[in-house]
């Protein structure tokens, strides 16, 4: 064929092709055209989660105690990166932590099969600014809340934590997820041909952030708990502590703290010991802090009056072959006396002189062996014996002064708090609340008073509780100490201590309980009026200042400001 004839027969199979083409453009610009525009759509289009708040945690003053912040993951495509070595190159220069090139190819090449992995979590959107701008293909930045608790330790297990997936786990976080929770939307996205997106098609589904949660916790009050707590649990040598103070006019709970705590932001702090809020979750023998409630009986009944003569001599007694005793011999006290030297033996003669009924119905009517009104996850009702129980004559007994019966430092505090609203109990409060609920009368208004008067006696000199004293103002209280329970009975050298009082004496206001779990510090520590007893005075005096509250009395401390800690031990002790 002559070269003439090659270009013909060349011209004419590059003109069948060109025809060719031409006639599959025109099928699929016209007769085609709207399976390929879906088939389109279909492949570039997303449907992607909207993150939204979780609500919030405050103070009563509104100081965030829970928040979410904005934080953001990189999430690596090592199918795709290990095919672009510059790429890698420049996720490394750009990531933060000082990434070097080898150290991520090492990595991604451990996770070859992967297309979606999380390399680097919890990034706040500062830290991948200069990532979102590179916009490599294989490299994606998700976007998510994590949770904050911006007081830590002194609030932890109030508030509680939340988990990987931001439900509620514990605390307030749980009591209250559903409304806390927040409710993620969906949005129709189109995105390029490296998964980024371009263009926002469609709200499907609109995201709603959580409620707002407020507790009664006062922060101010909080912190200075905790501090006062923790330094008490260490110079006592005790294994742990609880604090819980009370507004007793409206039953809010305006502090709850033990120690020791955890660390909410630090995930593998969150399965020690310190997770438990104690003054709810754990319930004890509250030894003579009981005592004022019997008292509140006696008076009631009108047997007895603050004056009424009671003979504790020879200091012991035995019932049903088991010995009831004092400290010491304290021989013909009043009934004041008997709570101001926590006389078991007068305290008890008192309590049998009526039917076993009454002291089980006062336990009750003090809120004892029932919840509290709180609101909080695993949170103890105690434990009263009731008469179909039938105990002994010594138990019975044993129960006047705080054996034979568990309650929650809650529990206890509620009790005080009624004493202290004149003979009116309210439900407490782990919220904020507007006004005072509806409570019910436990005891009379003129017993509450007496009752208050005679725990006065408690903290002036010859008293068991004068260490819980506040300068300028006068209190009322009562301390107690217990042996505690092990499997075969008490523990010889193991006590529990306790102080409950009520602040100012004047207008009561405030009741708080302090629990000192097993002091070892020395002989005296086991005492609630040498260890307990002092917390209460730092922590309602805090109280007591920033609710400006007016001073009146308390001249009586200024004589033990200089005292050594082994010179107030012995005065406690001898009184």
């Amino acid at each position: 064929m002559t070269l003439r004839g090659r270009f013909w027969v060349l011209i004419s199979f590059l003109s069948c092709i060109a025809i060719a083409v031409a006639v599959r453009l025109v099928y699929l610009q016209s007769i085609n055209r709207p399976f390929l525009e879906k088939a389109w759509q279909t492949q570039s289009t997303r449907f992607i989660n909207v993150n939204a708040y979780r609500g919030m945690i405050l103070d009563r003053d509104g100081v965030p105690l829970a928040v979410s912040s904005l934080v953001n993951s990189i999430v690596l495509d090592p199918v795709t990166l290990l095919k672009n070595p510059i790429a890698v190159r420049q996720i490394a220069k750009l990531a933060p932590g000082n990434v070097s090139k080898d150290e991520l190819w090492h990595v991604l090449r451990s996770h070859q099969s992967l297309r979606y992995w999380f390399w680097q979590r919890d990034l706040p959107p500062f830290m991948v600014k200069d990532i979102l701008v590179a916009r490599v293909a294989g490299v994606y930045i998700v976007p998510s809340f994590k949770r904050f608790y911006p007081q830590g330790a002194s609030v932890a297990q109030v508030v509680g934590f939340t988990g990987f997936s931001g439900e509620g786990r514990d605390g307030i976080e749980l009591q209250h997820n559903r409304l806390l929770m927040d409710k993620e939307g969906k949005e129709k996205v189109r995105v390029n041909g490296k998964g980024q997106i371009i263009q926002k098609l469609d709200q499907l589904k609109a995201p709603h952030s959580g409620e707002d949660v407020q507790l009664s916790i006062d922060i101010r009050l909080q912190t200075e708990a905790y501090k006062a707590l923790e330094r008490a649990v260490e110079d006592n040598k005790a294994e742990s502590g609880t604090v819980v103070l009370v507004n007793v006019r409206t039953g809010e709970v305006l502090a709850m703290v033990s120690v020791p705590s955890f660390n909410p932001n630090d995930l593998s702090d969150r399965v020690s010991s310190g997770v438990r809020a104690r003054a709810l979750t754990d319930v004890f023998e509250p030894g003579s802090t009981v005592k004022p409630l019997i008292m509140s009986m006696a008076l009631d009944s009108k047997r007895y009056t603050p004056t009424t003569p009671i003979d504790t001599s020879p200091g012991w007694y035995y019932i049903q072959h088991h010995r009831v005793r004092d400290d010491a011999n304290f021989g013909q006290l009043t009934t004041t006396g008997v709570l101001k030297k926590s006389s078991n033996v007068g305290i008890s003669r008192i309590a049998l002189s009526f039917p076993p009924e009454n002291i089980y119905k006062t336990y009750s009517d003090f809120g004892l062996g029932q919840m509290t009104g709180v609101k909080f996850p695993g949170q103890r009702m105690g434990y009263v014996p009731t008469m179909s129980n039938t105990p002994s004559p010594f138990v019975w007994a044993t129960m006047t002064f705080g054996y034979a019966l568990t309650a929650t430092p809650l529990q206890i505090v509620r009790a005080y708090a009624a004493i202290a609203n004149q003979g009116i109990e309210l439900p407490m409060s782990l919220l904020k609340r507007e006004k005072a609920p509806i409570g019910y009368r436990v005891i009379k208004e003129t017993t509450a008073k007496a009752i208050l008067a005679m725990l006065h006696t408690v903290v002036e000199p010859g008293g068991t509780g004068i260490l819980a004293n506040v300068p300028n103002y006068q209190v009322a209280g009562k301390t107690g100490t217990a042996h505690k329970v092990g499997p075969n009975g008490f523990y010889k050298n193991k006590f529990d201590a306790f102080f409950a009082g009520i602040a100012p004496l004047n207008d009561p206001q405030f009741a708080a309980v302090v629990f000192i779990d097993n002091p070892q510090k020395g002989h005296f520590s086991k005492y609630g009026g040498v260890s307990a007893a002092p917390v209460f005075s730092r922590v309602m005096s805090k109280a007591l200042q920033l609710y400006n509250v007016r001073p009146f009395g308390g001249e009586q401390v200024e004589q033990w400001k200089h005292m050594t800690r082994a010179q107030l031990e012995r005065l406690v002790a001898i009184a």
